[in-house]
């Protein structure tokens, strides 16, 4: 009798253990998997605008920068366009106004980390596509530009090409220097020009897809200044050793973006307001 009883309580005892295995098991089988970490937002810059002055618009496609527009208040209005390969590099650029009266083929031939672009101008007066400059980009891993160079050495239109060249070193993904050289005629001495840049805090998100496409970078860049192919914004540039330029930024509401840039010239303020979409 004992022993029956014995075994009885042993029986219930692992009962009693499946159970309770097979109730933890089922509780930590309907435990709520812990919500992915969102993930952070994206922009893209859509406009870069001065006053009343001029709007600057950049489209996007497929994670690149296809297409550009430079409006201006009385309507005028210049048009950029990119054409990639398979591998996200630009190959083909064209630019034309709404005049009729200036329009650029380019081609851009790659070879390793430079990018050659040739380019043809179409001339009304003669019906006819005349080349009119030849220029070499160098990129880092990064595909940031480092050095472009304008190196014609063919007459333009009776005058002798001018010979110069930009290299650019980066910090942290910012341009902090920049070095110009510049030569007007084969007998003419070399004129040197040094800058520096410091930085802030604010991010700049069109720096990413500048550096996807060299030649859409040196356009932005001579309208800006190379400032604009950094990461973050500028806070001051000196040039040859005199400050040349500071700049404030408040942030687009909400982000951590670049949202209005002052730029201080000797007093002389220019504003350039940015705005933003969410990348799809």
């Amino acid at each position: 009798m004992f022993k029956s009883a014995n075994v009885l309580s042993l029986t219930c005892s692992a009962v009693l253990l499946v159970m309770t295995i097979t109730a933890c098991t089922m509780k930590k089988e309907e435990e709520p998997k812990p919500e992915p970490e969102p993930k952070p937002t994206e922009y893209l810059l859509q406009t870069i605008s001065e006053k009343d002055l001029y709007v600057d618009s950049f489209v996007y496609k497929n994670d690149l920068i296809t297409e550009r527009w430079l409006l201006l208040p009385d309507g005028f209005k210049r048009t950029y366009k990119y054409t990639y390969d398979s591998n996200g590099k630009v190959i083909a650029g064209e630019t034309s106004d709404t005049q009729g009266d200036f329009h650029n083929m380019d081609s851009i031939v790659w070879n390793g980390a430079k990018a050659t672009q040739y380019t043809r101008s179409w001339f009304p007066v003669r019906n006819a596509w005349v080349a009119t400059d030849t220029t070499v980009y160098t990129v880092d891993a990064m595909g940031k530009m480092t050095k472009f160079a304008y190196a014609d050495t063919v007459l333009f239109l009776g005058v002798e090409r001018v010979y110069k060249y930009t290299e650019f070193t980066y910090n942290n993904n910012n341009n902090v220097t920049q070095s110009h050289y510049r030569r007007y005629s084969s007998t003419d001495p070399v004129s040197n020009s040094f800058q520096t840049m410091e930085y802030g805090s604010y991010d700049n998100p069109l720096a990413l897809y500048l550096s996807k496409n060299p030649l859409l970078a040196e356009r932005v860049a001579n309208l800006y200044g190379n400032y604009i192919l950094s990461y973050h914004n500028v806070t001051k540039l000196t040039w040859d050793d005199e400050v040349y330029m500071t700049a404030a930024t408040t942030p687009a509401q909400g982000t951590n973006n670049i949202g209005i840039l002052s730029r201080n010239r000797g007093g002389y303020i220019n504003d350039y307001k940015y705005s933003y979409i969410i990348k799809p």
